[in-house]
């Protein structure tokens, strides 16, 4: 038992012992039907709010307007919530208002039936108000009541069906997969930071592939980049997985303003996208040696052989002969040898280095003094 499940149930004891309704909810009750380890524990009650925080000394009140506590026990955080309705979502991401009730009318309001189950750690029994169980063993993603509904009410559960279906490798109920497409523009009124975010676990995880093939026949997958005829999305069926971010969305668009604006990426998935692409291209046009070398040690080396992969394309030989070489060793000669030798500084300088550089990595020259040697007939 973890330590975090272990504090839940202590949790949940509390809870009961004060007269309480209170169960594990959630993602944690779906994971452990599964097999999986969940990540964290939450717990859900008819408990109200203040009720909460006075059974527990150590609390904070992230949502407490939406009944939503975090309990701190023994060094481990747990999210409490109330059991609620949710009122009006006029934003496409929360509920105007809530309002607290029982146990089988939260499981209604929530996403998805694999998502509505709670369980008592107590008493181990399963409590299910949507056919989560019955779905989980079908493997099939099917949204609580109305498809449509759901997804107008927070418009980012579009890219969590995905998300899920692909994680858990479910089929998307024939409902709720209509629902998507119809609903998939609503992508745009979502913040670019919640986009970002689902994207990268998507893109990311283990069933990357099966996310993209689902983001693209749902039409999410166009949403995302904004995409018509002619423009930068690229074909999606050579994805692979296993590569960053970044060079995940190398494989999906070259349109690098395009991930900035519609999903905030960082700078750094940003310049690893412009890396794999002149990588690619550099390779292309010089097969040589050098530049293979000068690739393996390049961060971006791995996601350019997935890229390359994507496209079907192979890498240049030299880069397997490099890979069994000392990565990225140290220049025989550098610019101080070279204003040693008599040179003046200037625009040369570099071109020569380089030049004498791109020898050492091609094993032409293998000492100091070849290598300077080099230099002077280049000069």
């Amino acid at each position: 038992m973890s330590a975090e499940r272990d504090i839940a149930k202590q949790i949940v004891r509390t809870l009961r012992n004060a007269g309480h309704v209170a169960y594990f909810a959630g993602g944690c009750v779906r994971d452990e039907l599964l097999g999986l380890d969940p990540k964290d524990y939450d717990v859900a009650t008819d408990a109200p709010p203040s009720r909460v925080r006075e059974l527990f000394p150590r609390t904070q009140a992230v949502g407490e307007h939406f009944g939503v506590i975090l309990v701190r026990l023994d060094g481990v955080q747990t999210e409490v919530a109330t059991f609620r309705n949710d009122g009006n979502y006029t934003d496409g991401r929360r509920p105007d208002a809530v309002e607290f009730t029982t146990a089988e009318e939260d499981a209604k309001r929530r996403d998805f039936t694999i998502n509505g189950l709670f369980f008592d750690p107590i008493d181990e029994v399963i409590h299910d108000h949507v056919g989560g169980q019955a779905d989980l063993k079908a493997k099939v993603l099917r949204a609580i009541g109305d498809p449509a509904e759901r997804f107008a009410e927070d418009h980012l559960r579009l890219l969590r069906a995905v998300r899920f279906a692909a994680r858990f490798g479910l089929e998307i109920e024939p409902a709720t997969r209509t629902a998507i497409v119809a609903n998939a523009d609503k992508l745009k009124l979502i913040a670019p930071e919640r986009v970002g975010d689902e994207m990268r676990r998507m893109l990311t995880g283990d069933d990357a592939e099966r996310a993209v093939a689902l983001l693209t026949t749902s039409d999410l997958l166009s949403v995302v980049f904004r995409s018509g005829p002619g423009d930068s999305l690229r074909s999606s069926l050579g994805f692979v997985r296993g590569a960053s971010f970044g060079g995940s969305l190398a494989m999906l668009t070259s349109d690098v303003s395009v991930c900035r604006s519609n999903m905030k990426i960082s700078n750094v998935e940003a310049d690893r996208m412009v890396a794999v692409m002149h990588w690619f291209d550099r390779l292309r046009d010089d097969g040589s040696l050098a530049t293979a070398r000068r690739f393996v040690a390049d961060p971006a080396c791995s996601d350019t052989e997935a890229f390359a992969q994507s496209r079907s394309a192979a890498l240049p030989e030299a880069v397997e002969a490099a890979k069994s070489m000392p990565i990225g060793p140290e220049p025989l000669l550098t610019g101080g040898d070279l204003i040693a030798a008599g040179w003046e500084p200037g625009p040369a300088f570099s071109c020569v280095l380089e030049a004498v550089y791109d020898a050492q990595l091609e094993e032409r020259v293998s000492t100091r003094e070849e290598a300077l040697a080099l230099a002077m007939s280049l000069r």
